[in-house]
């Protein structure tokens, strides 16, 4: 979804201690190299259940390739170039923005389709688990550790611990110190180093975490610290996406009509795994790259920084000057808001439409983050999002609304194209209207329902035991305040 440079990741692994069969799906990994200085890894025998599906039919009819390029190129359509902002999204801080690419890169990671070829979802590979458990931040657990000191993620000295920080910076990410490798972040996916935003909300995690090993301690317990204190960060981290992160995103309101009634569309056949919609991964999860804002606030002590700026680079280390001040991402604190997002509204900041990291002998239109996920979408045969509203009941969009006449796709709008001026349309683009809203939200309460170690399903009952503003709830910010960062 977020994730504006996609990396290559770390292979999924089961919780340290916990041999189940569904865990040993995802031993056996070759590595091989990746772009920058991530590394990805593939399993000898994908798993053939959790990885990608669909919700609805495929459709063989899609737009021209010339069509989507005129919609989504540099000067067209949804370029807002800078300096005509559409808009602060004041009910979501842009922190909200990185904590759903962060969600995205624990559920899902595709290494193998492209945007030249027809991909069946059945033969794509999901490198991640389809479960929110947190396996981007403990890998295999200290048990399944690396035994070279120099490559290890958790605490030598307290392996109940993940390592945190550098010998300069004890707010950047676990790097290795010395050798070829030197530099690249010891975590256990490595798309979360892409870009300094996703690094330093990875630090958090780890902080985190070591914060609740110290709450489990403190509270007596001496054996099954790692596994205790997984399961609270976990179940936390789960309640946040639950009850802070997708109200805000789908509303309240949708959030819950979809835990009362019930999903209408992502259902799971008895005895399978969950898996990730392309509808969802290719269309209406990437709402959030409408959000994103061409420059940003990092700390106090700097100015406002270009998204695609030397000092928003990832896969390297992060200098003291650049450690994030998250007040400026989240209403940390009260009377001062943290920098919106933008709204949901069909246009992309100018910056998005030229991207730096795309190889020189990739076509022109590659270099568009609008293009690329227009072609992505015809890759997959999805469906219109016209046709995606009619099978769900949905209010149909006219042209008028979409902004489509004479382009040829007043009928047959891109589903991605479509969910963004949904959101402007029906909801004045500060969260997800009726198509998109509820394909992220029975997806992501879909996947903590069919999680058996999840809360929803191993205790229903669950409310948050750390402390919090308010008694029984845990949001994002009170996750901020309890790692101490």
């Amino acid at each position: 979804m977020t994730g504006i440079k996609s990396q290559a990741g770390a292979p999924p692994a089961g919780k340290a201690g916990e041999p189940k069969e569904k865990s040993q799906l995802h031993h056996g990994v070759k590595p091989i190299e990746g772009l920058n200085r991530g590394k990805m890894e593939v399993p000898d025998e994908a798993p053939k259940e959790g990885g990608f599906g669909r919700l609805f039919n495929k459709d063989p009819q899609q737009p021209t390739p010339q069509s989507l390029i005129d919609l989504g190129k540099k000067g067209g359509p949804m370029d807002e170039a800078d300096g005509t902002p559409a808009g602060d999204n004041l009910t979501i801080p842009l922190g909200f923005v990185f904590f759903g690419q962060f969600v995205d890169h624990d559920i899902t990671l595709d290494m193998t389709s492209a945007l030249d070829q027809v991909s069946d979802p059945k033969n794509v590979i999901n490198v991640r688990t389809a479960t929110l458990e947190l396996d981007s931040v403990y890998a295999g657990g200290p048990l399944q550790d690396s035994s070279d000191p120099d490559q290890k993620m958790y605490d030598p000295n307290d392996p109940a611990k993940l390592r945190v920080g550098t010998l300069s910076n004890p707010d950047d990410l676990p790097r290795i110190a010395a050798g070829a490798e030197t530099g690249r972040a010891l975590i256990g996916d490595p798309r979360n180093d892409e870009n300094l935003i996703i690094n330093q909300l990875h630090v958090v995690f780890l902080k985190f975490h070591n914060k609740v090993v110290d709450h489990v301690r403190n509270g007596g317990i001496t054996t099954g610290v790692f596994e205790e204190a997984r399961r609270l960060v976990t179940w936390h981290y789960q309640w946040i996406v639950l009850h802070d992160f997708l109200p805000r995103i789908i509303g309240q309101a949708m959030v819950d009509d979809i835990l009362q009634n019930g999903r209408k569309h992502y259902k799971i056949k008895p005895n399978h795994e969950p898996y990730i919609p392309v509808e969802f991964s290719v269309a209406a999860y990437r709402y959030g790259h409408s959000q994103l804002r061409s420059r940003m606030r990092l700390n106090g002590g700097m100015a406002d920084v270009a998204l695609f700026s030397p000092q928003m680079a990832g896969f390297q280390p992060t200098a003291i000057n650049q450690v994030v001040d998250w007040s400026n991402f989240f209403d940390r604190t009260v009377g001062v808001p943290g920098q919106p997002s933008r709204k949901i509204d069909g246009k992309l900041a100018g910056i998005v439409f030229d991207l730096p990291f795309i190889p020189p002998d990739a076509p022109p239109e590659h270099r568009s983050l609008a293009i690329r996920n227009l072609l992505r979408g015809t890759t997959f045969q999805l469906p219109s999002g016209q046709k995606v509203a009619q099978r769900m009941q949905a209010t149909q969009l006219t042209p008028a609304q979409l902004g489509l006449q004479g382009t040829g796709l007043e009928s047959d709008a891109p589903l991605w194209f479509y969910i963004l001026k949904e959101a402007d349309v029906q909801q004045g683009g500060d969260r997800l209207g009726e198509v998109g809203g509820r394909i992220v939200g029975e997806v992501l309460i879909g996947l903590l329902q069919e999680d058996p170690d999840g809360y929803l399903s191993a205790n229903p009952g669950f409310v948050p035991t750390l402390p919090g503003a308010s008694p029984g709830n845990f949001s994002m910010v009170d996750l901020l305040n309890f790692a101490a960062v």
